[in-house]
């Protein structure tokens, strides 16, 4: 393949991630509770779309840890105790 060939497909990669973001947003907003936690961890600086949305996979919107610490721990932000 050609640099050529893969630059004139970028419009076409573009827009079909824009289909999909829309469709991830869809989604996010079929449930009004799990939609307010994806617009809250989305409103972190540096927190896109993609993020905020696999944050809420992993955590399971927020029920998966029985509290922070419990996350952190996952997450190796911090150590049991």
């Amino acid at each position: 393949m050609s640099i050529r060939w893969e630059v004139s497909r970028r419009p076409l990669i573009e827009q079909q991630i824009a289909h999909v973001e829309k469709e991830m947003e869809a989604t996010v907003k079929q449930d009004e509770q799990v939609f307010k936690h994806f617009q809250l961890v989305k409103s972190v600086v540096g927190v896109g779309l993609i993020t905020a949305a696999a944050f809420l996979i992993y955590t399971q919107d927020f029920t998966a840890f029985d509290n922070g610490r419990q996350f952190a721990c996952a997450a190796s932000a911090a150590t049991p105790g």
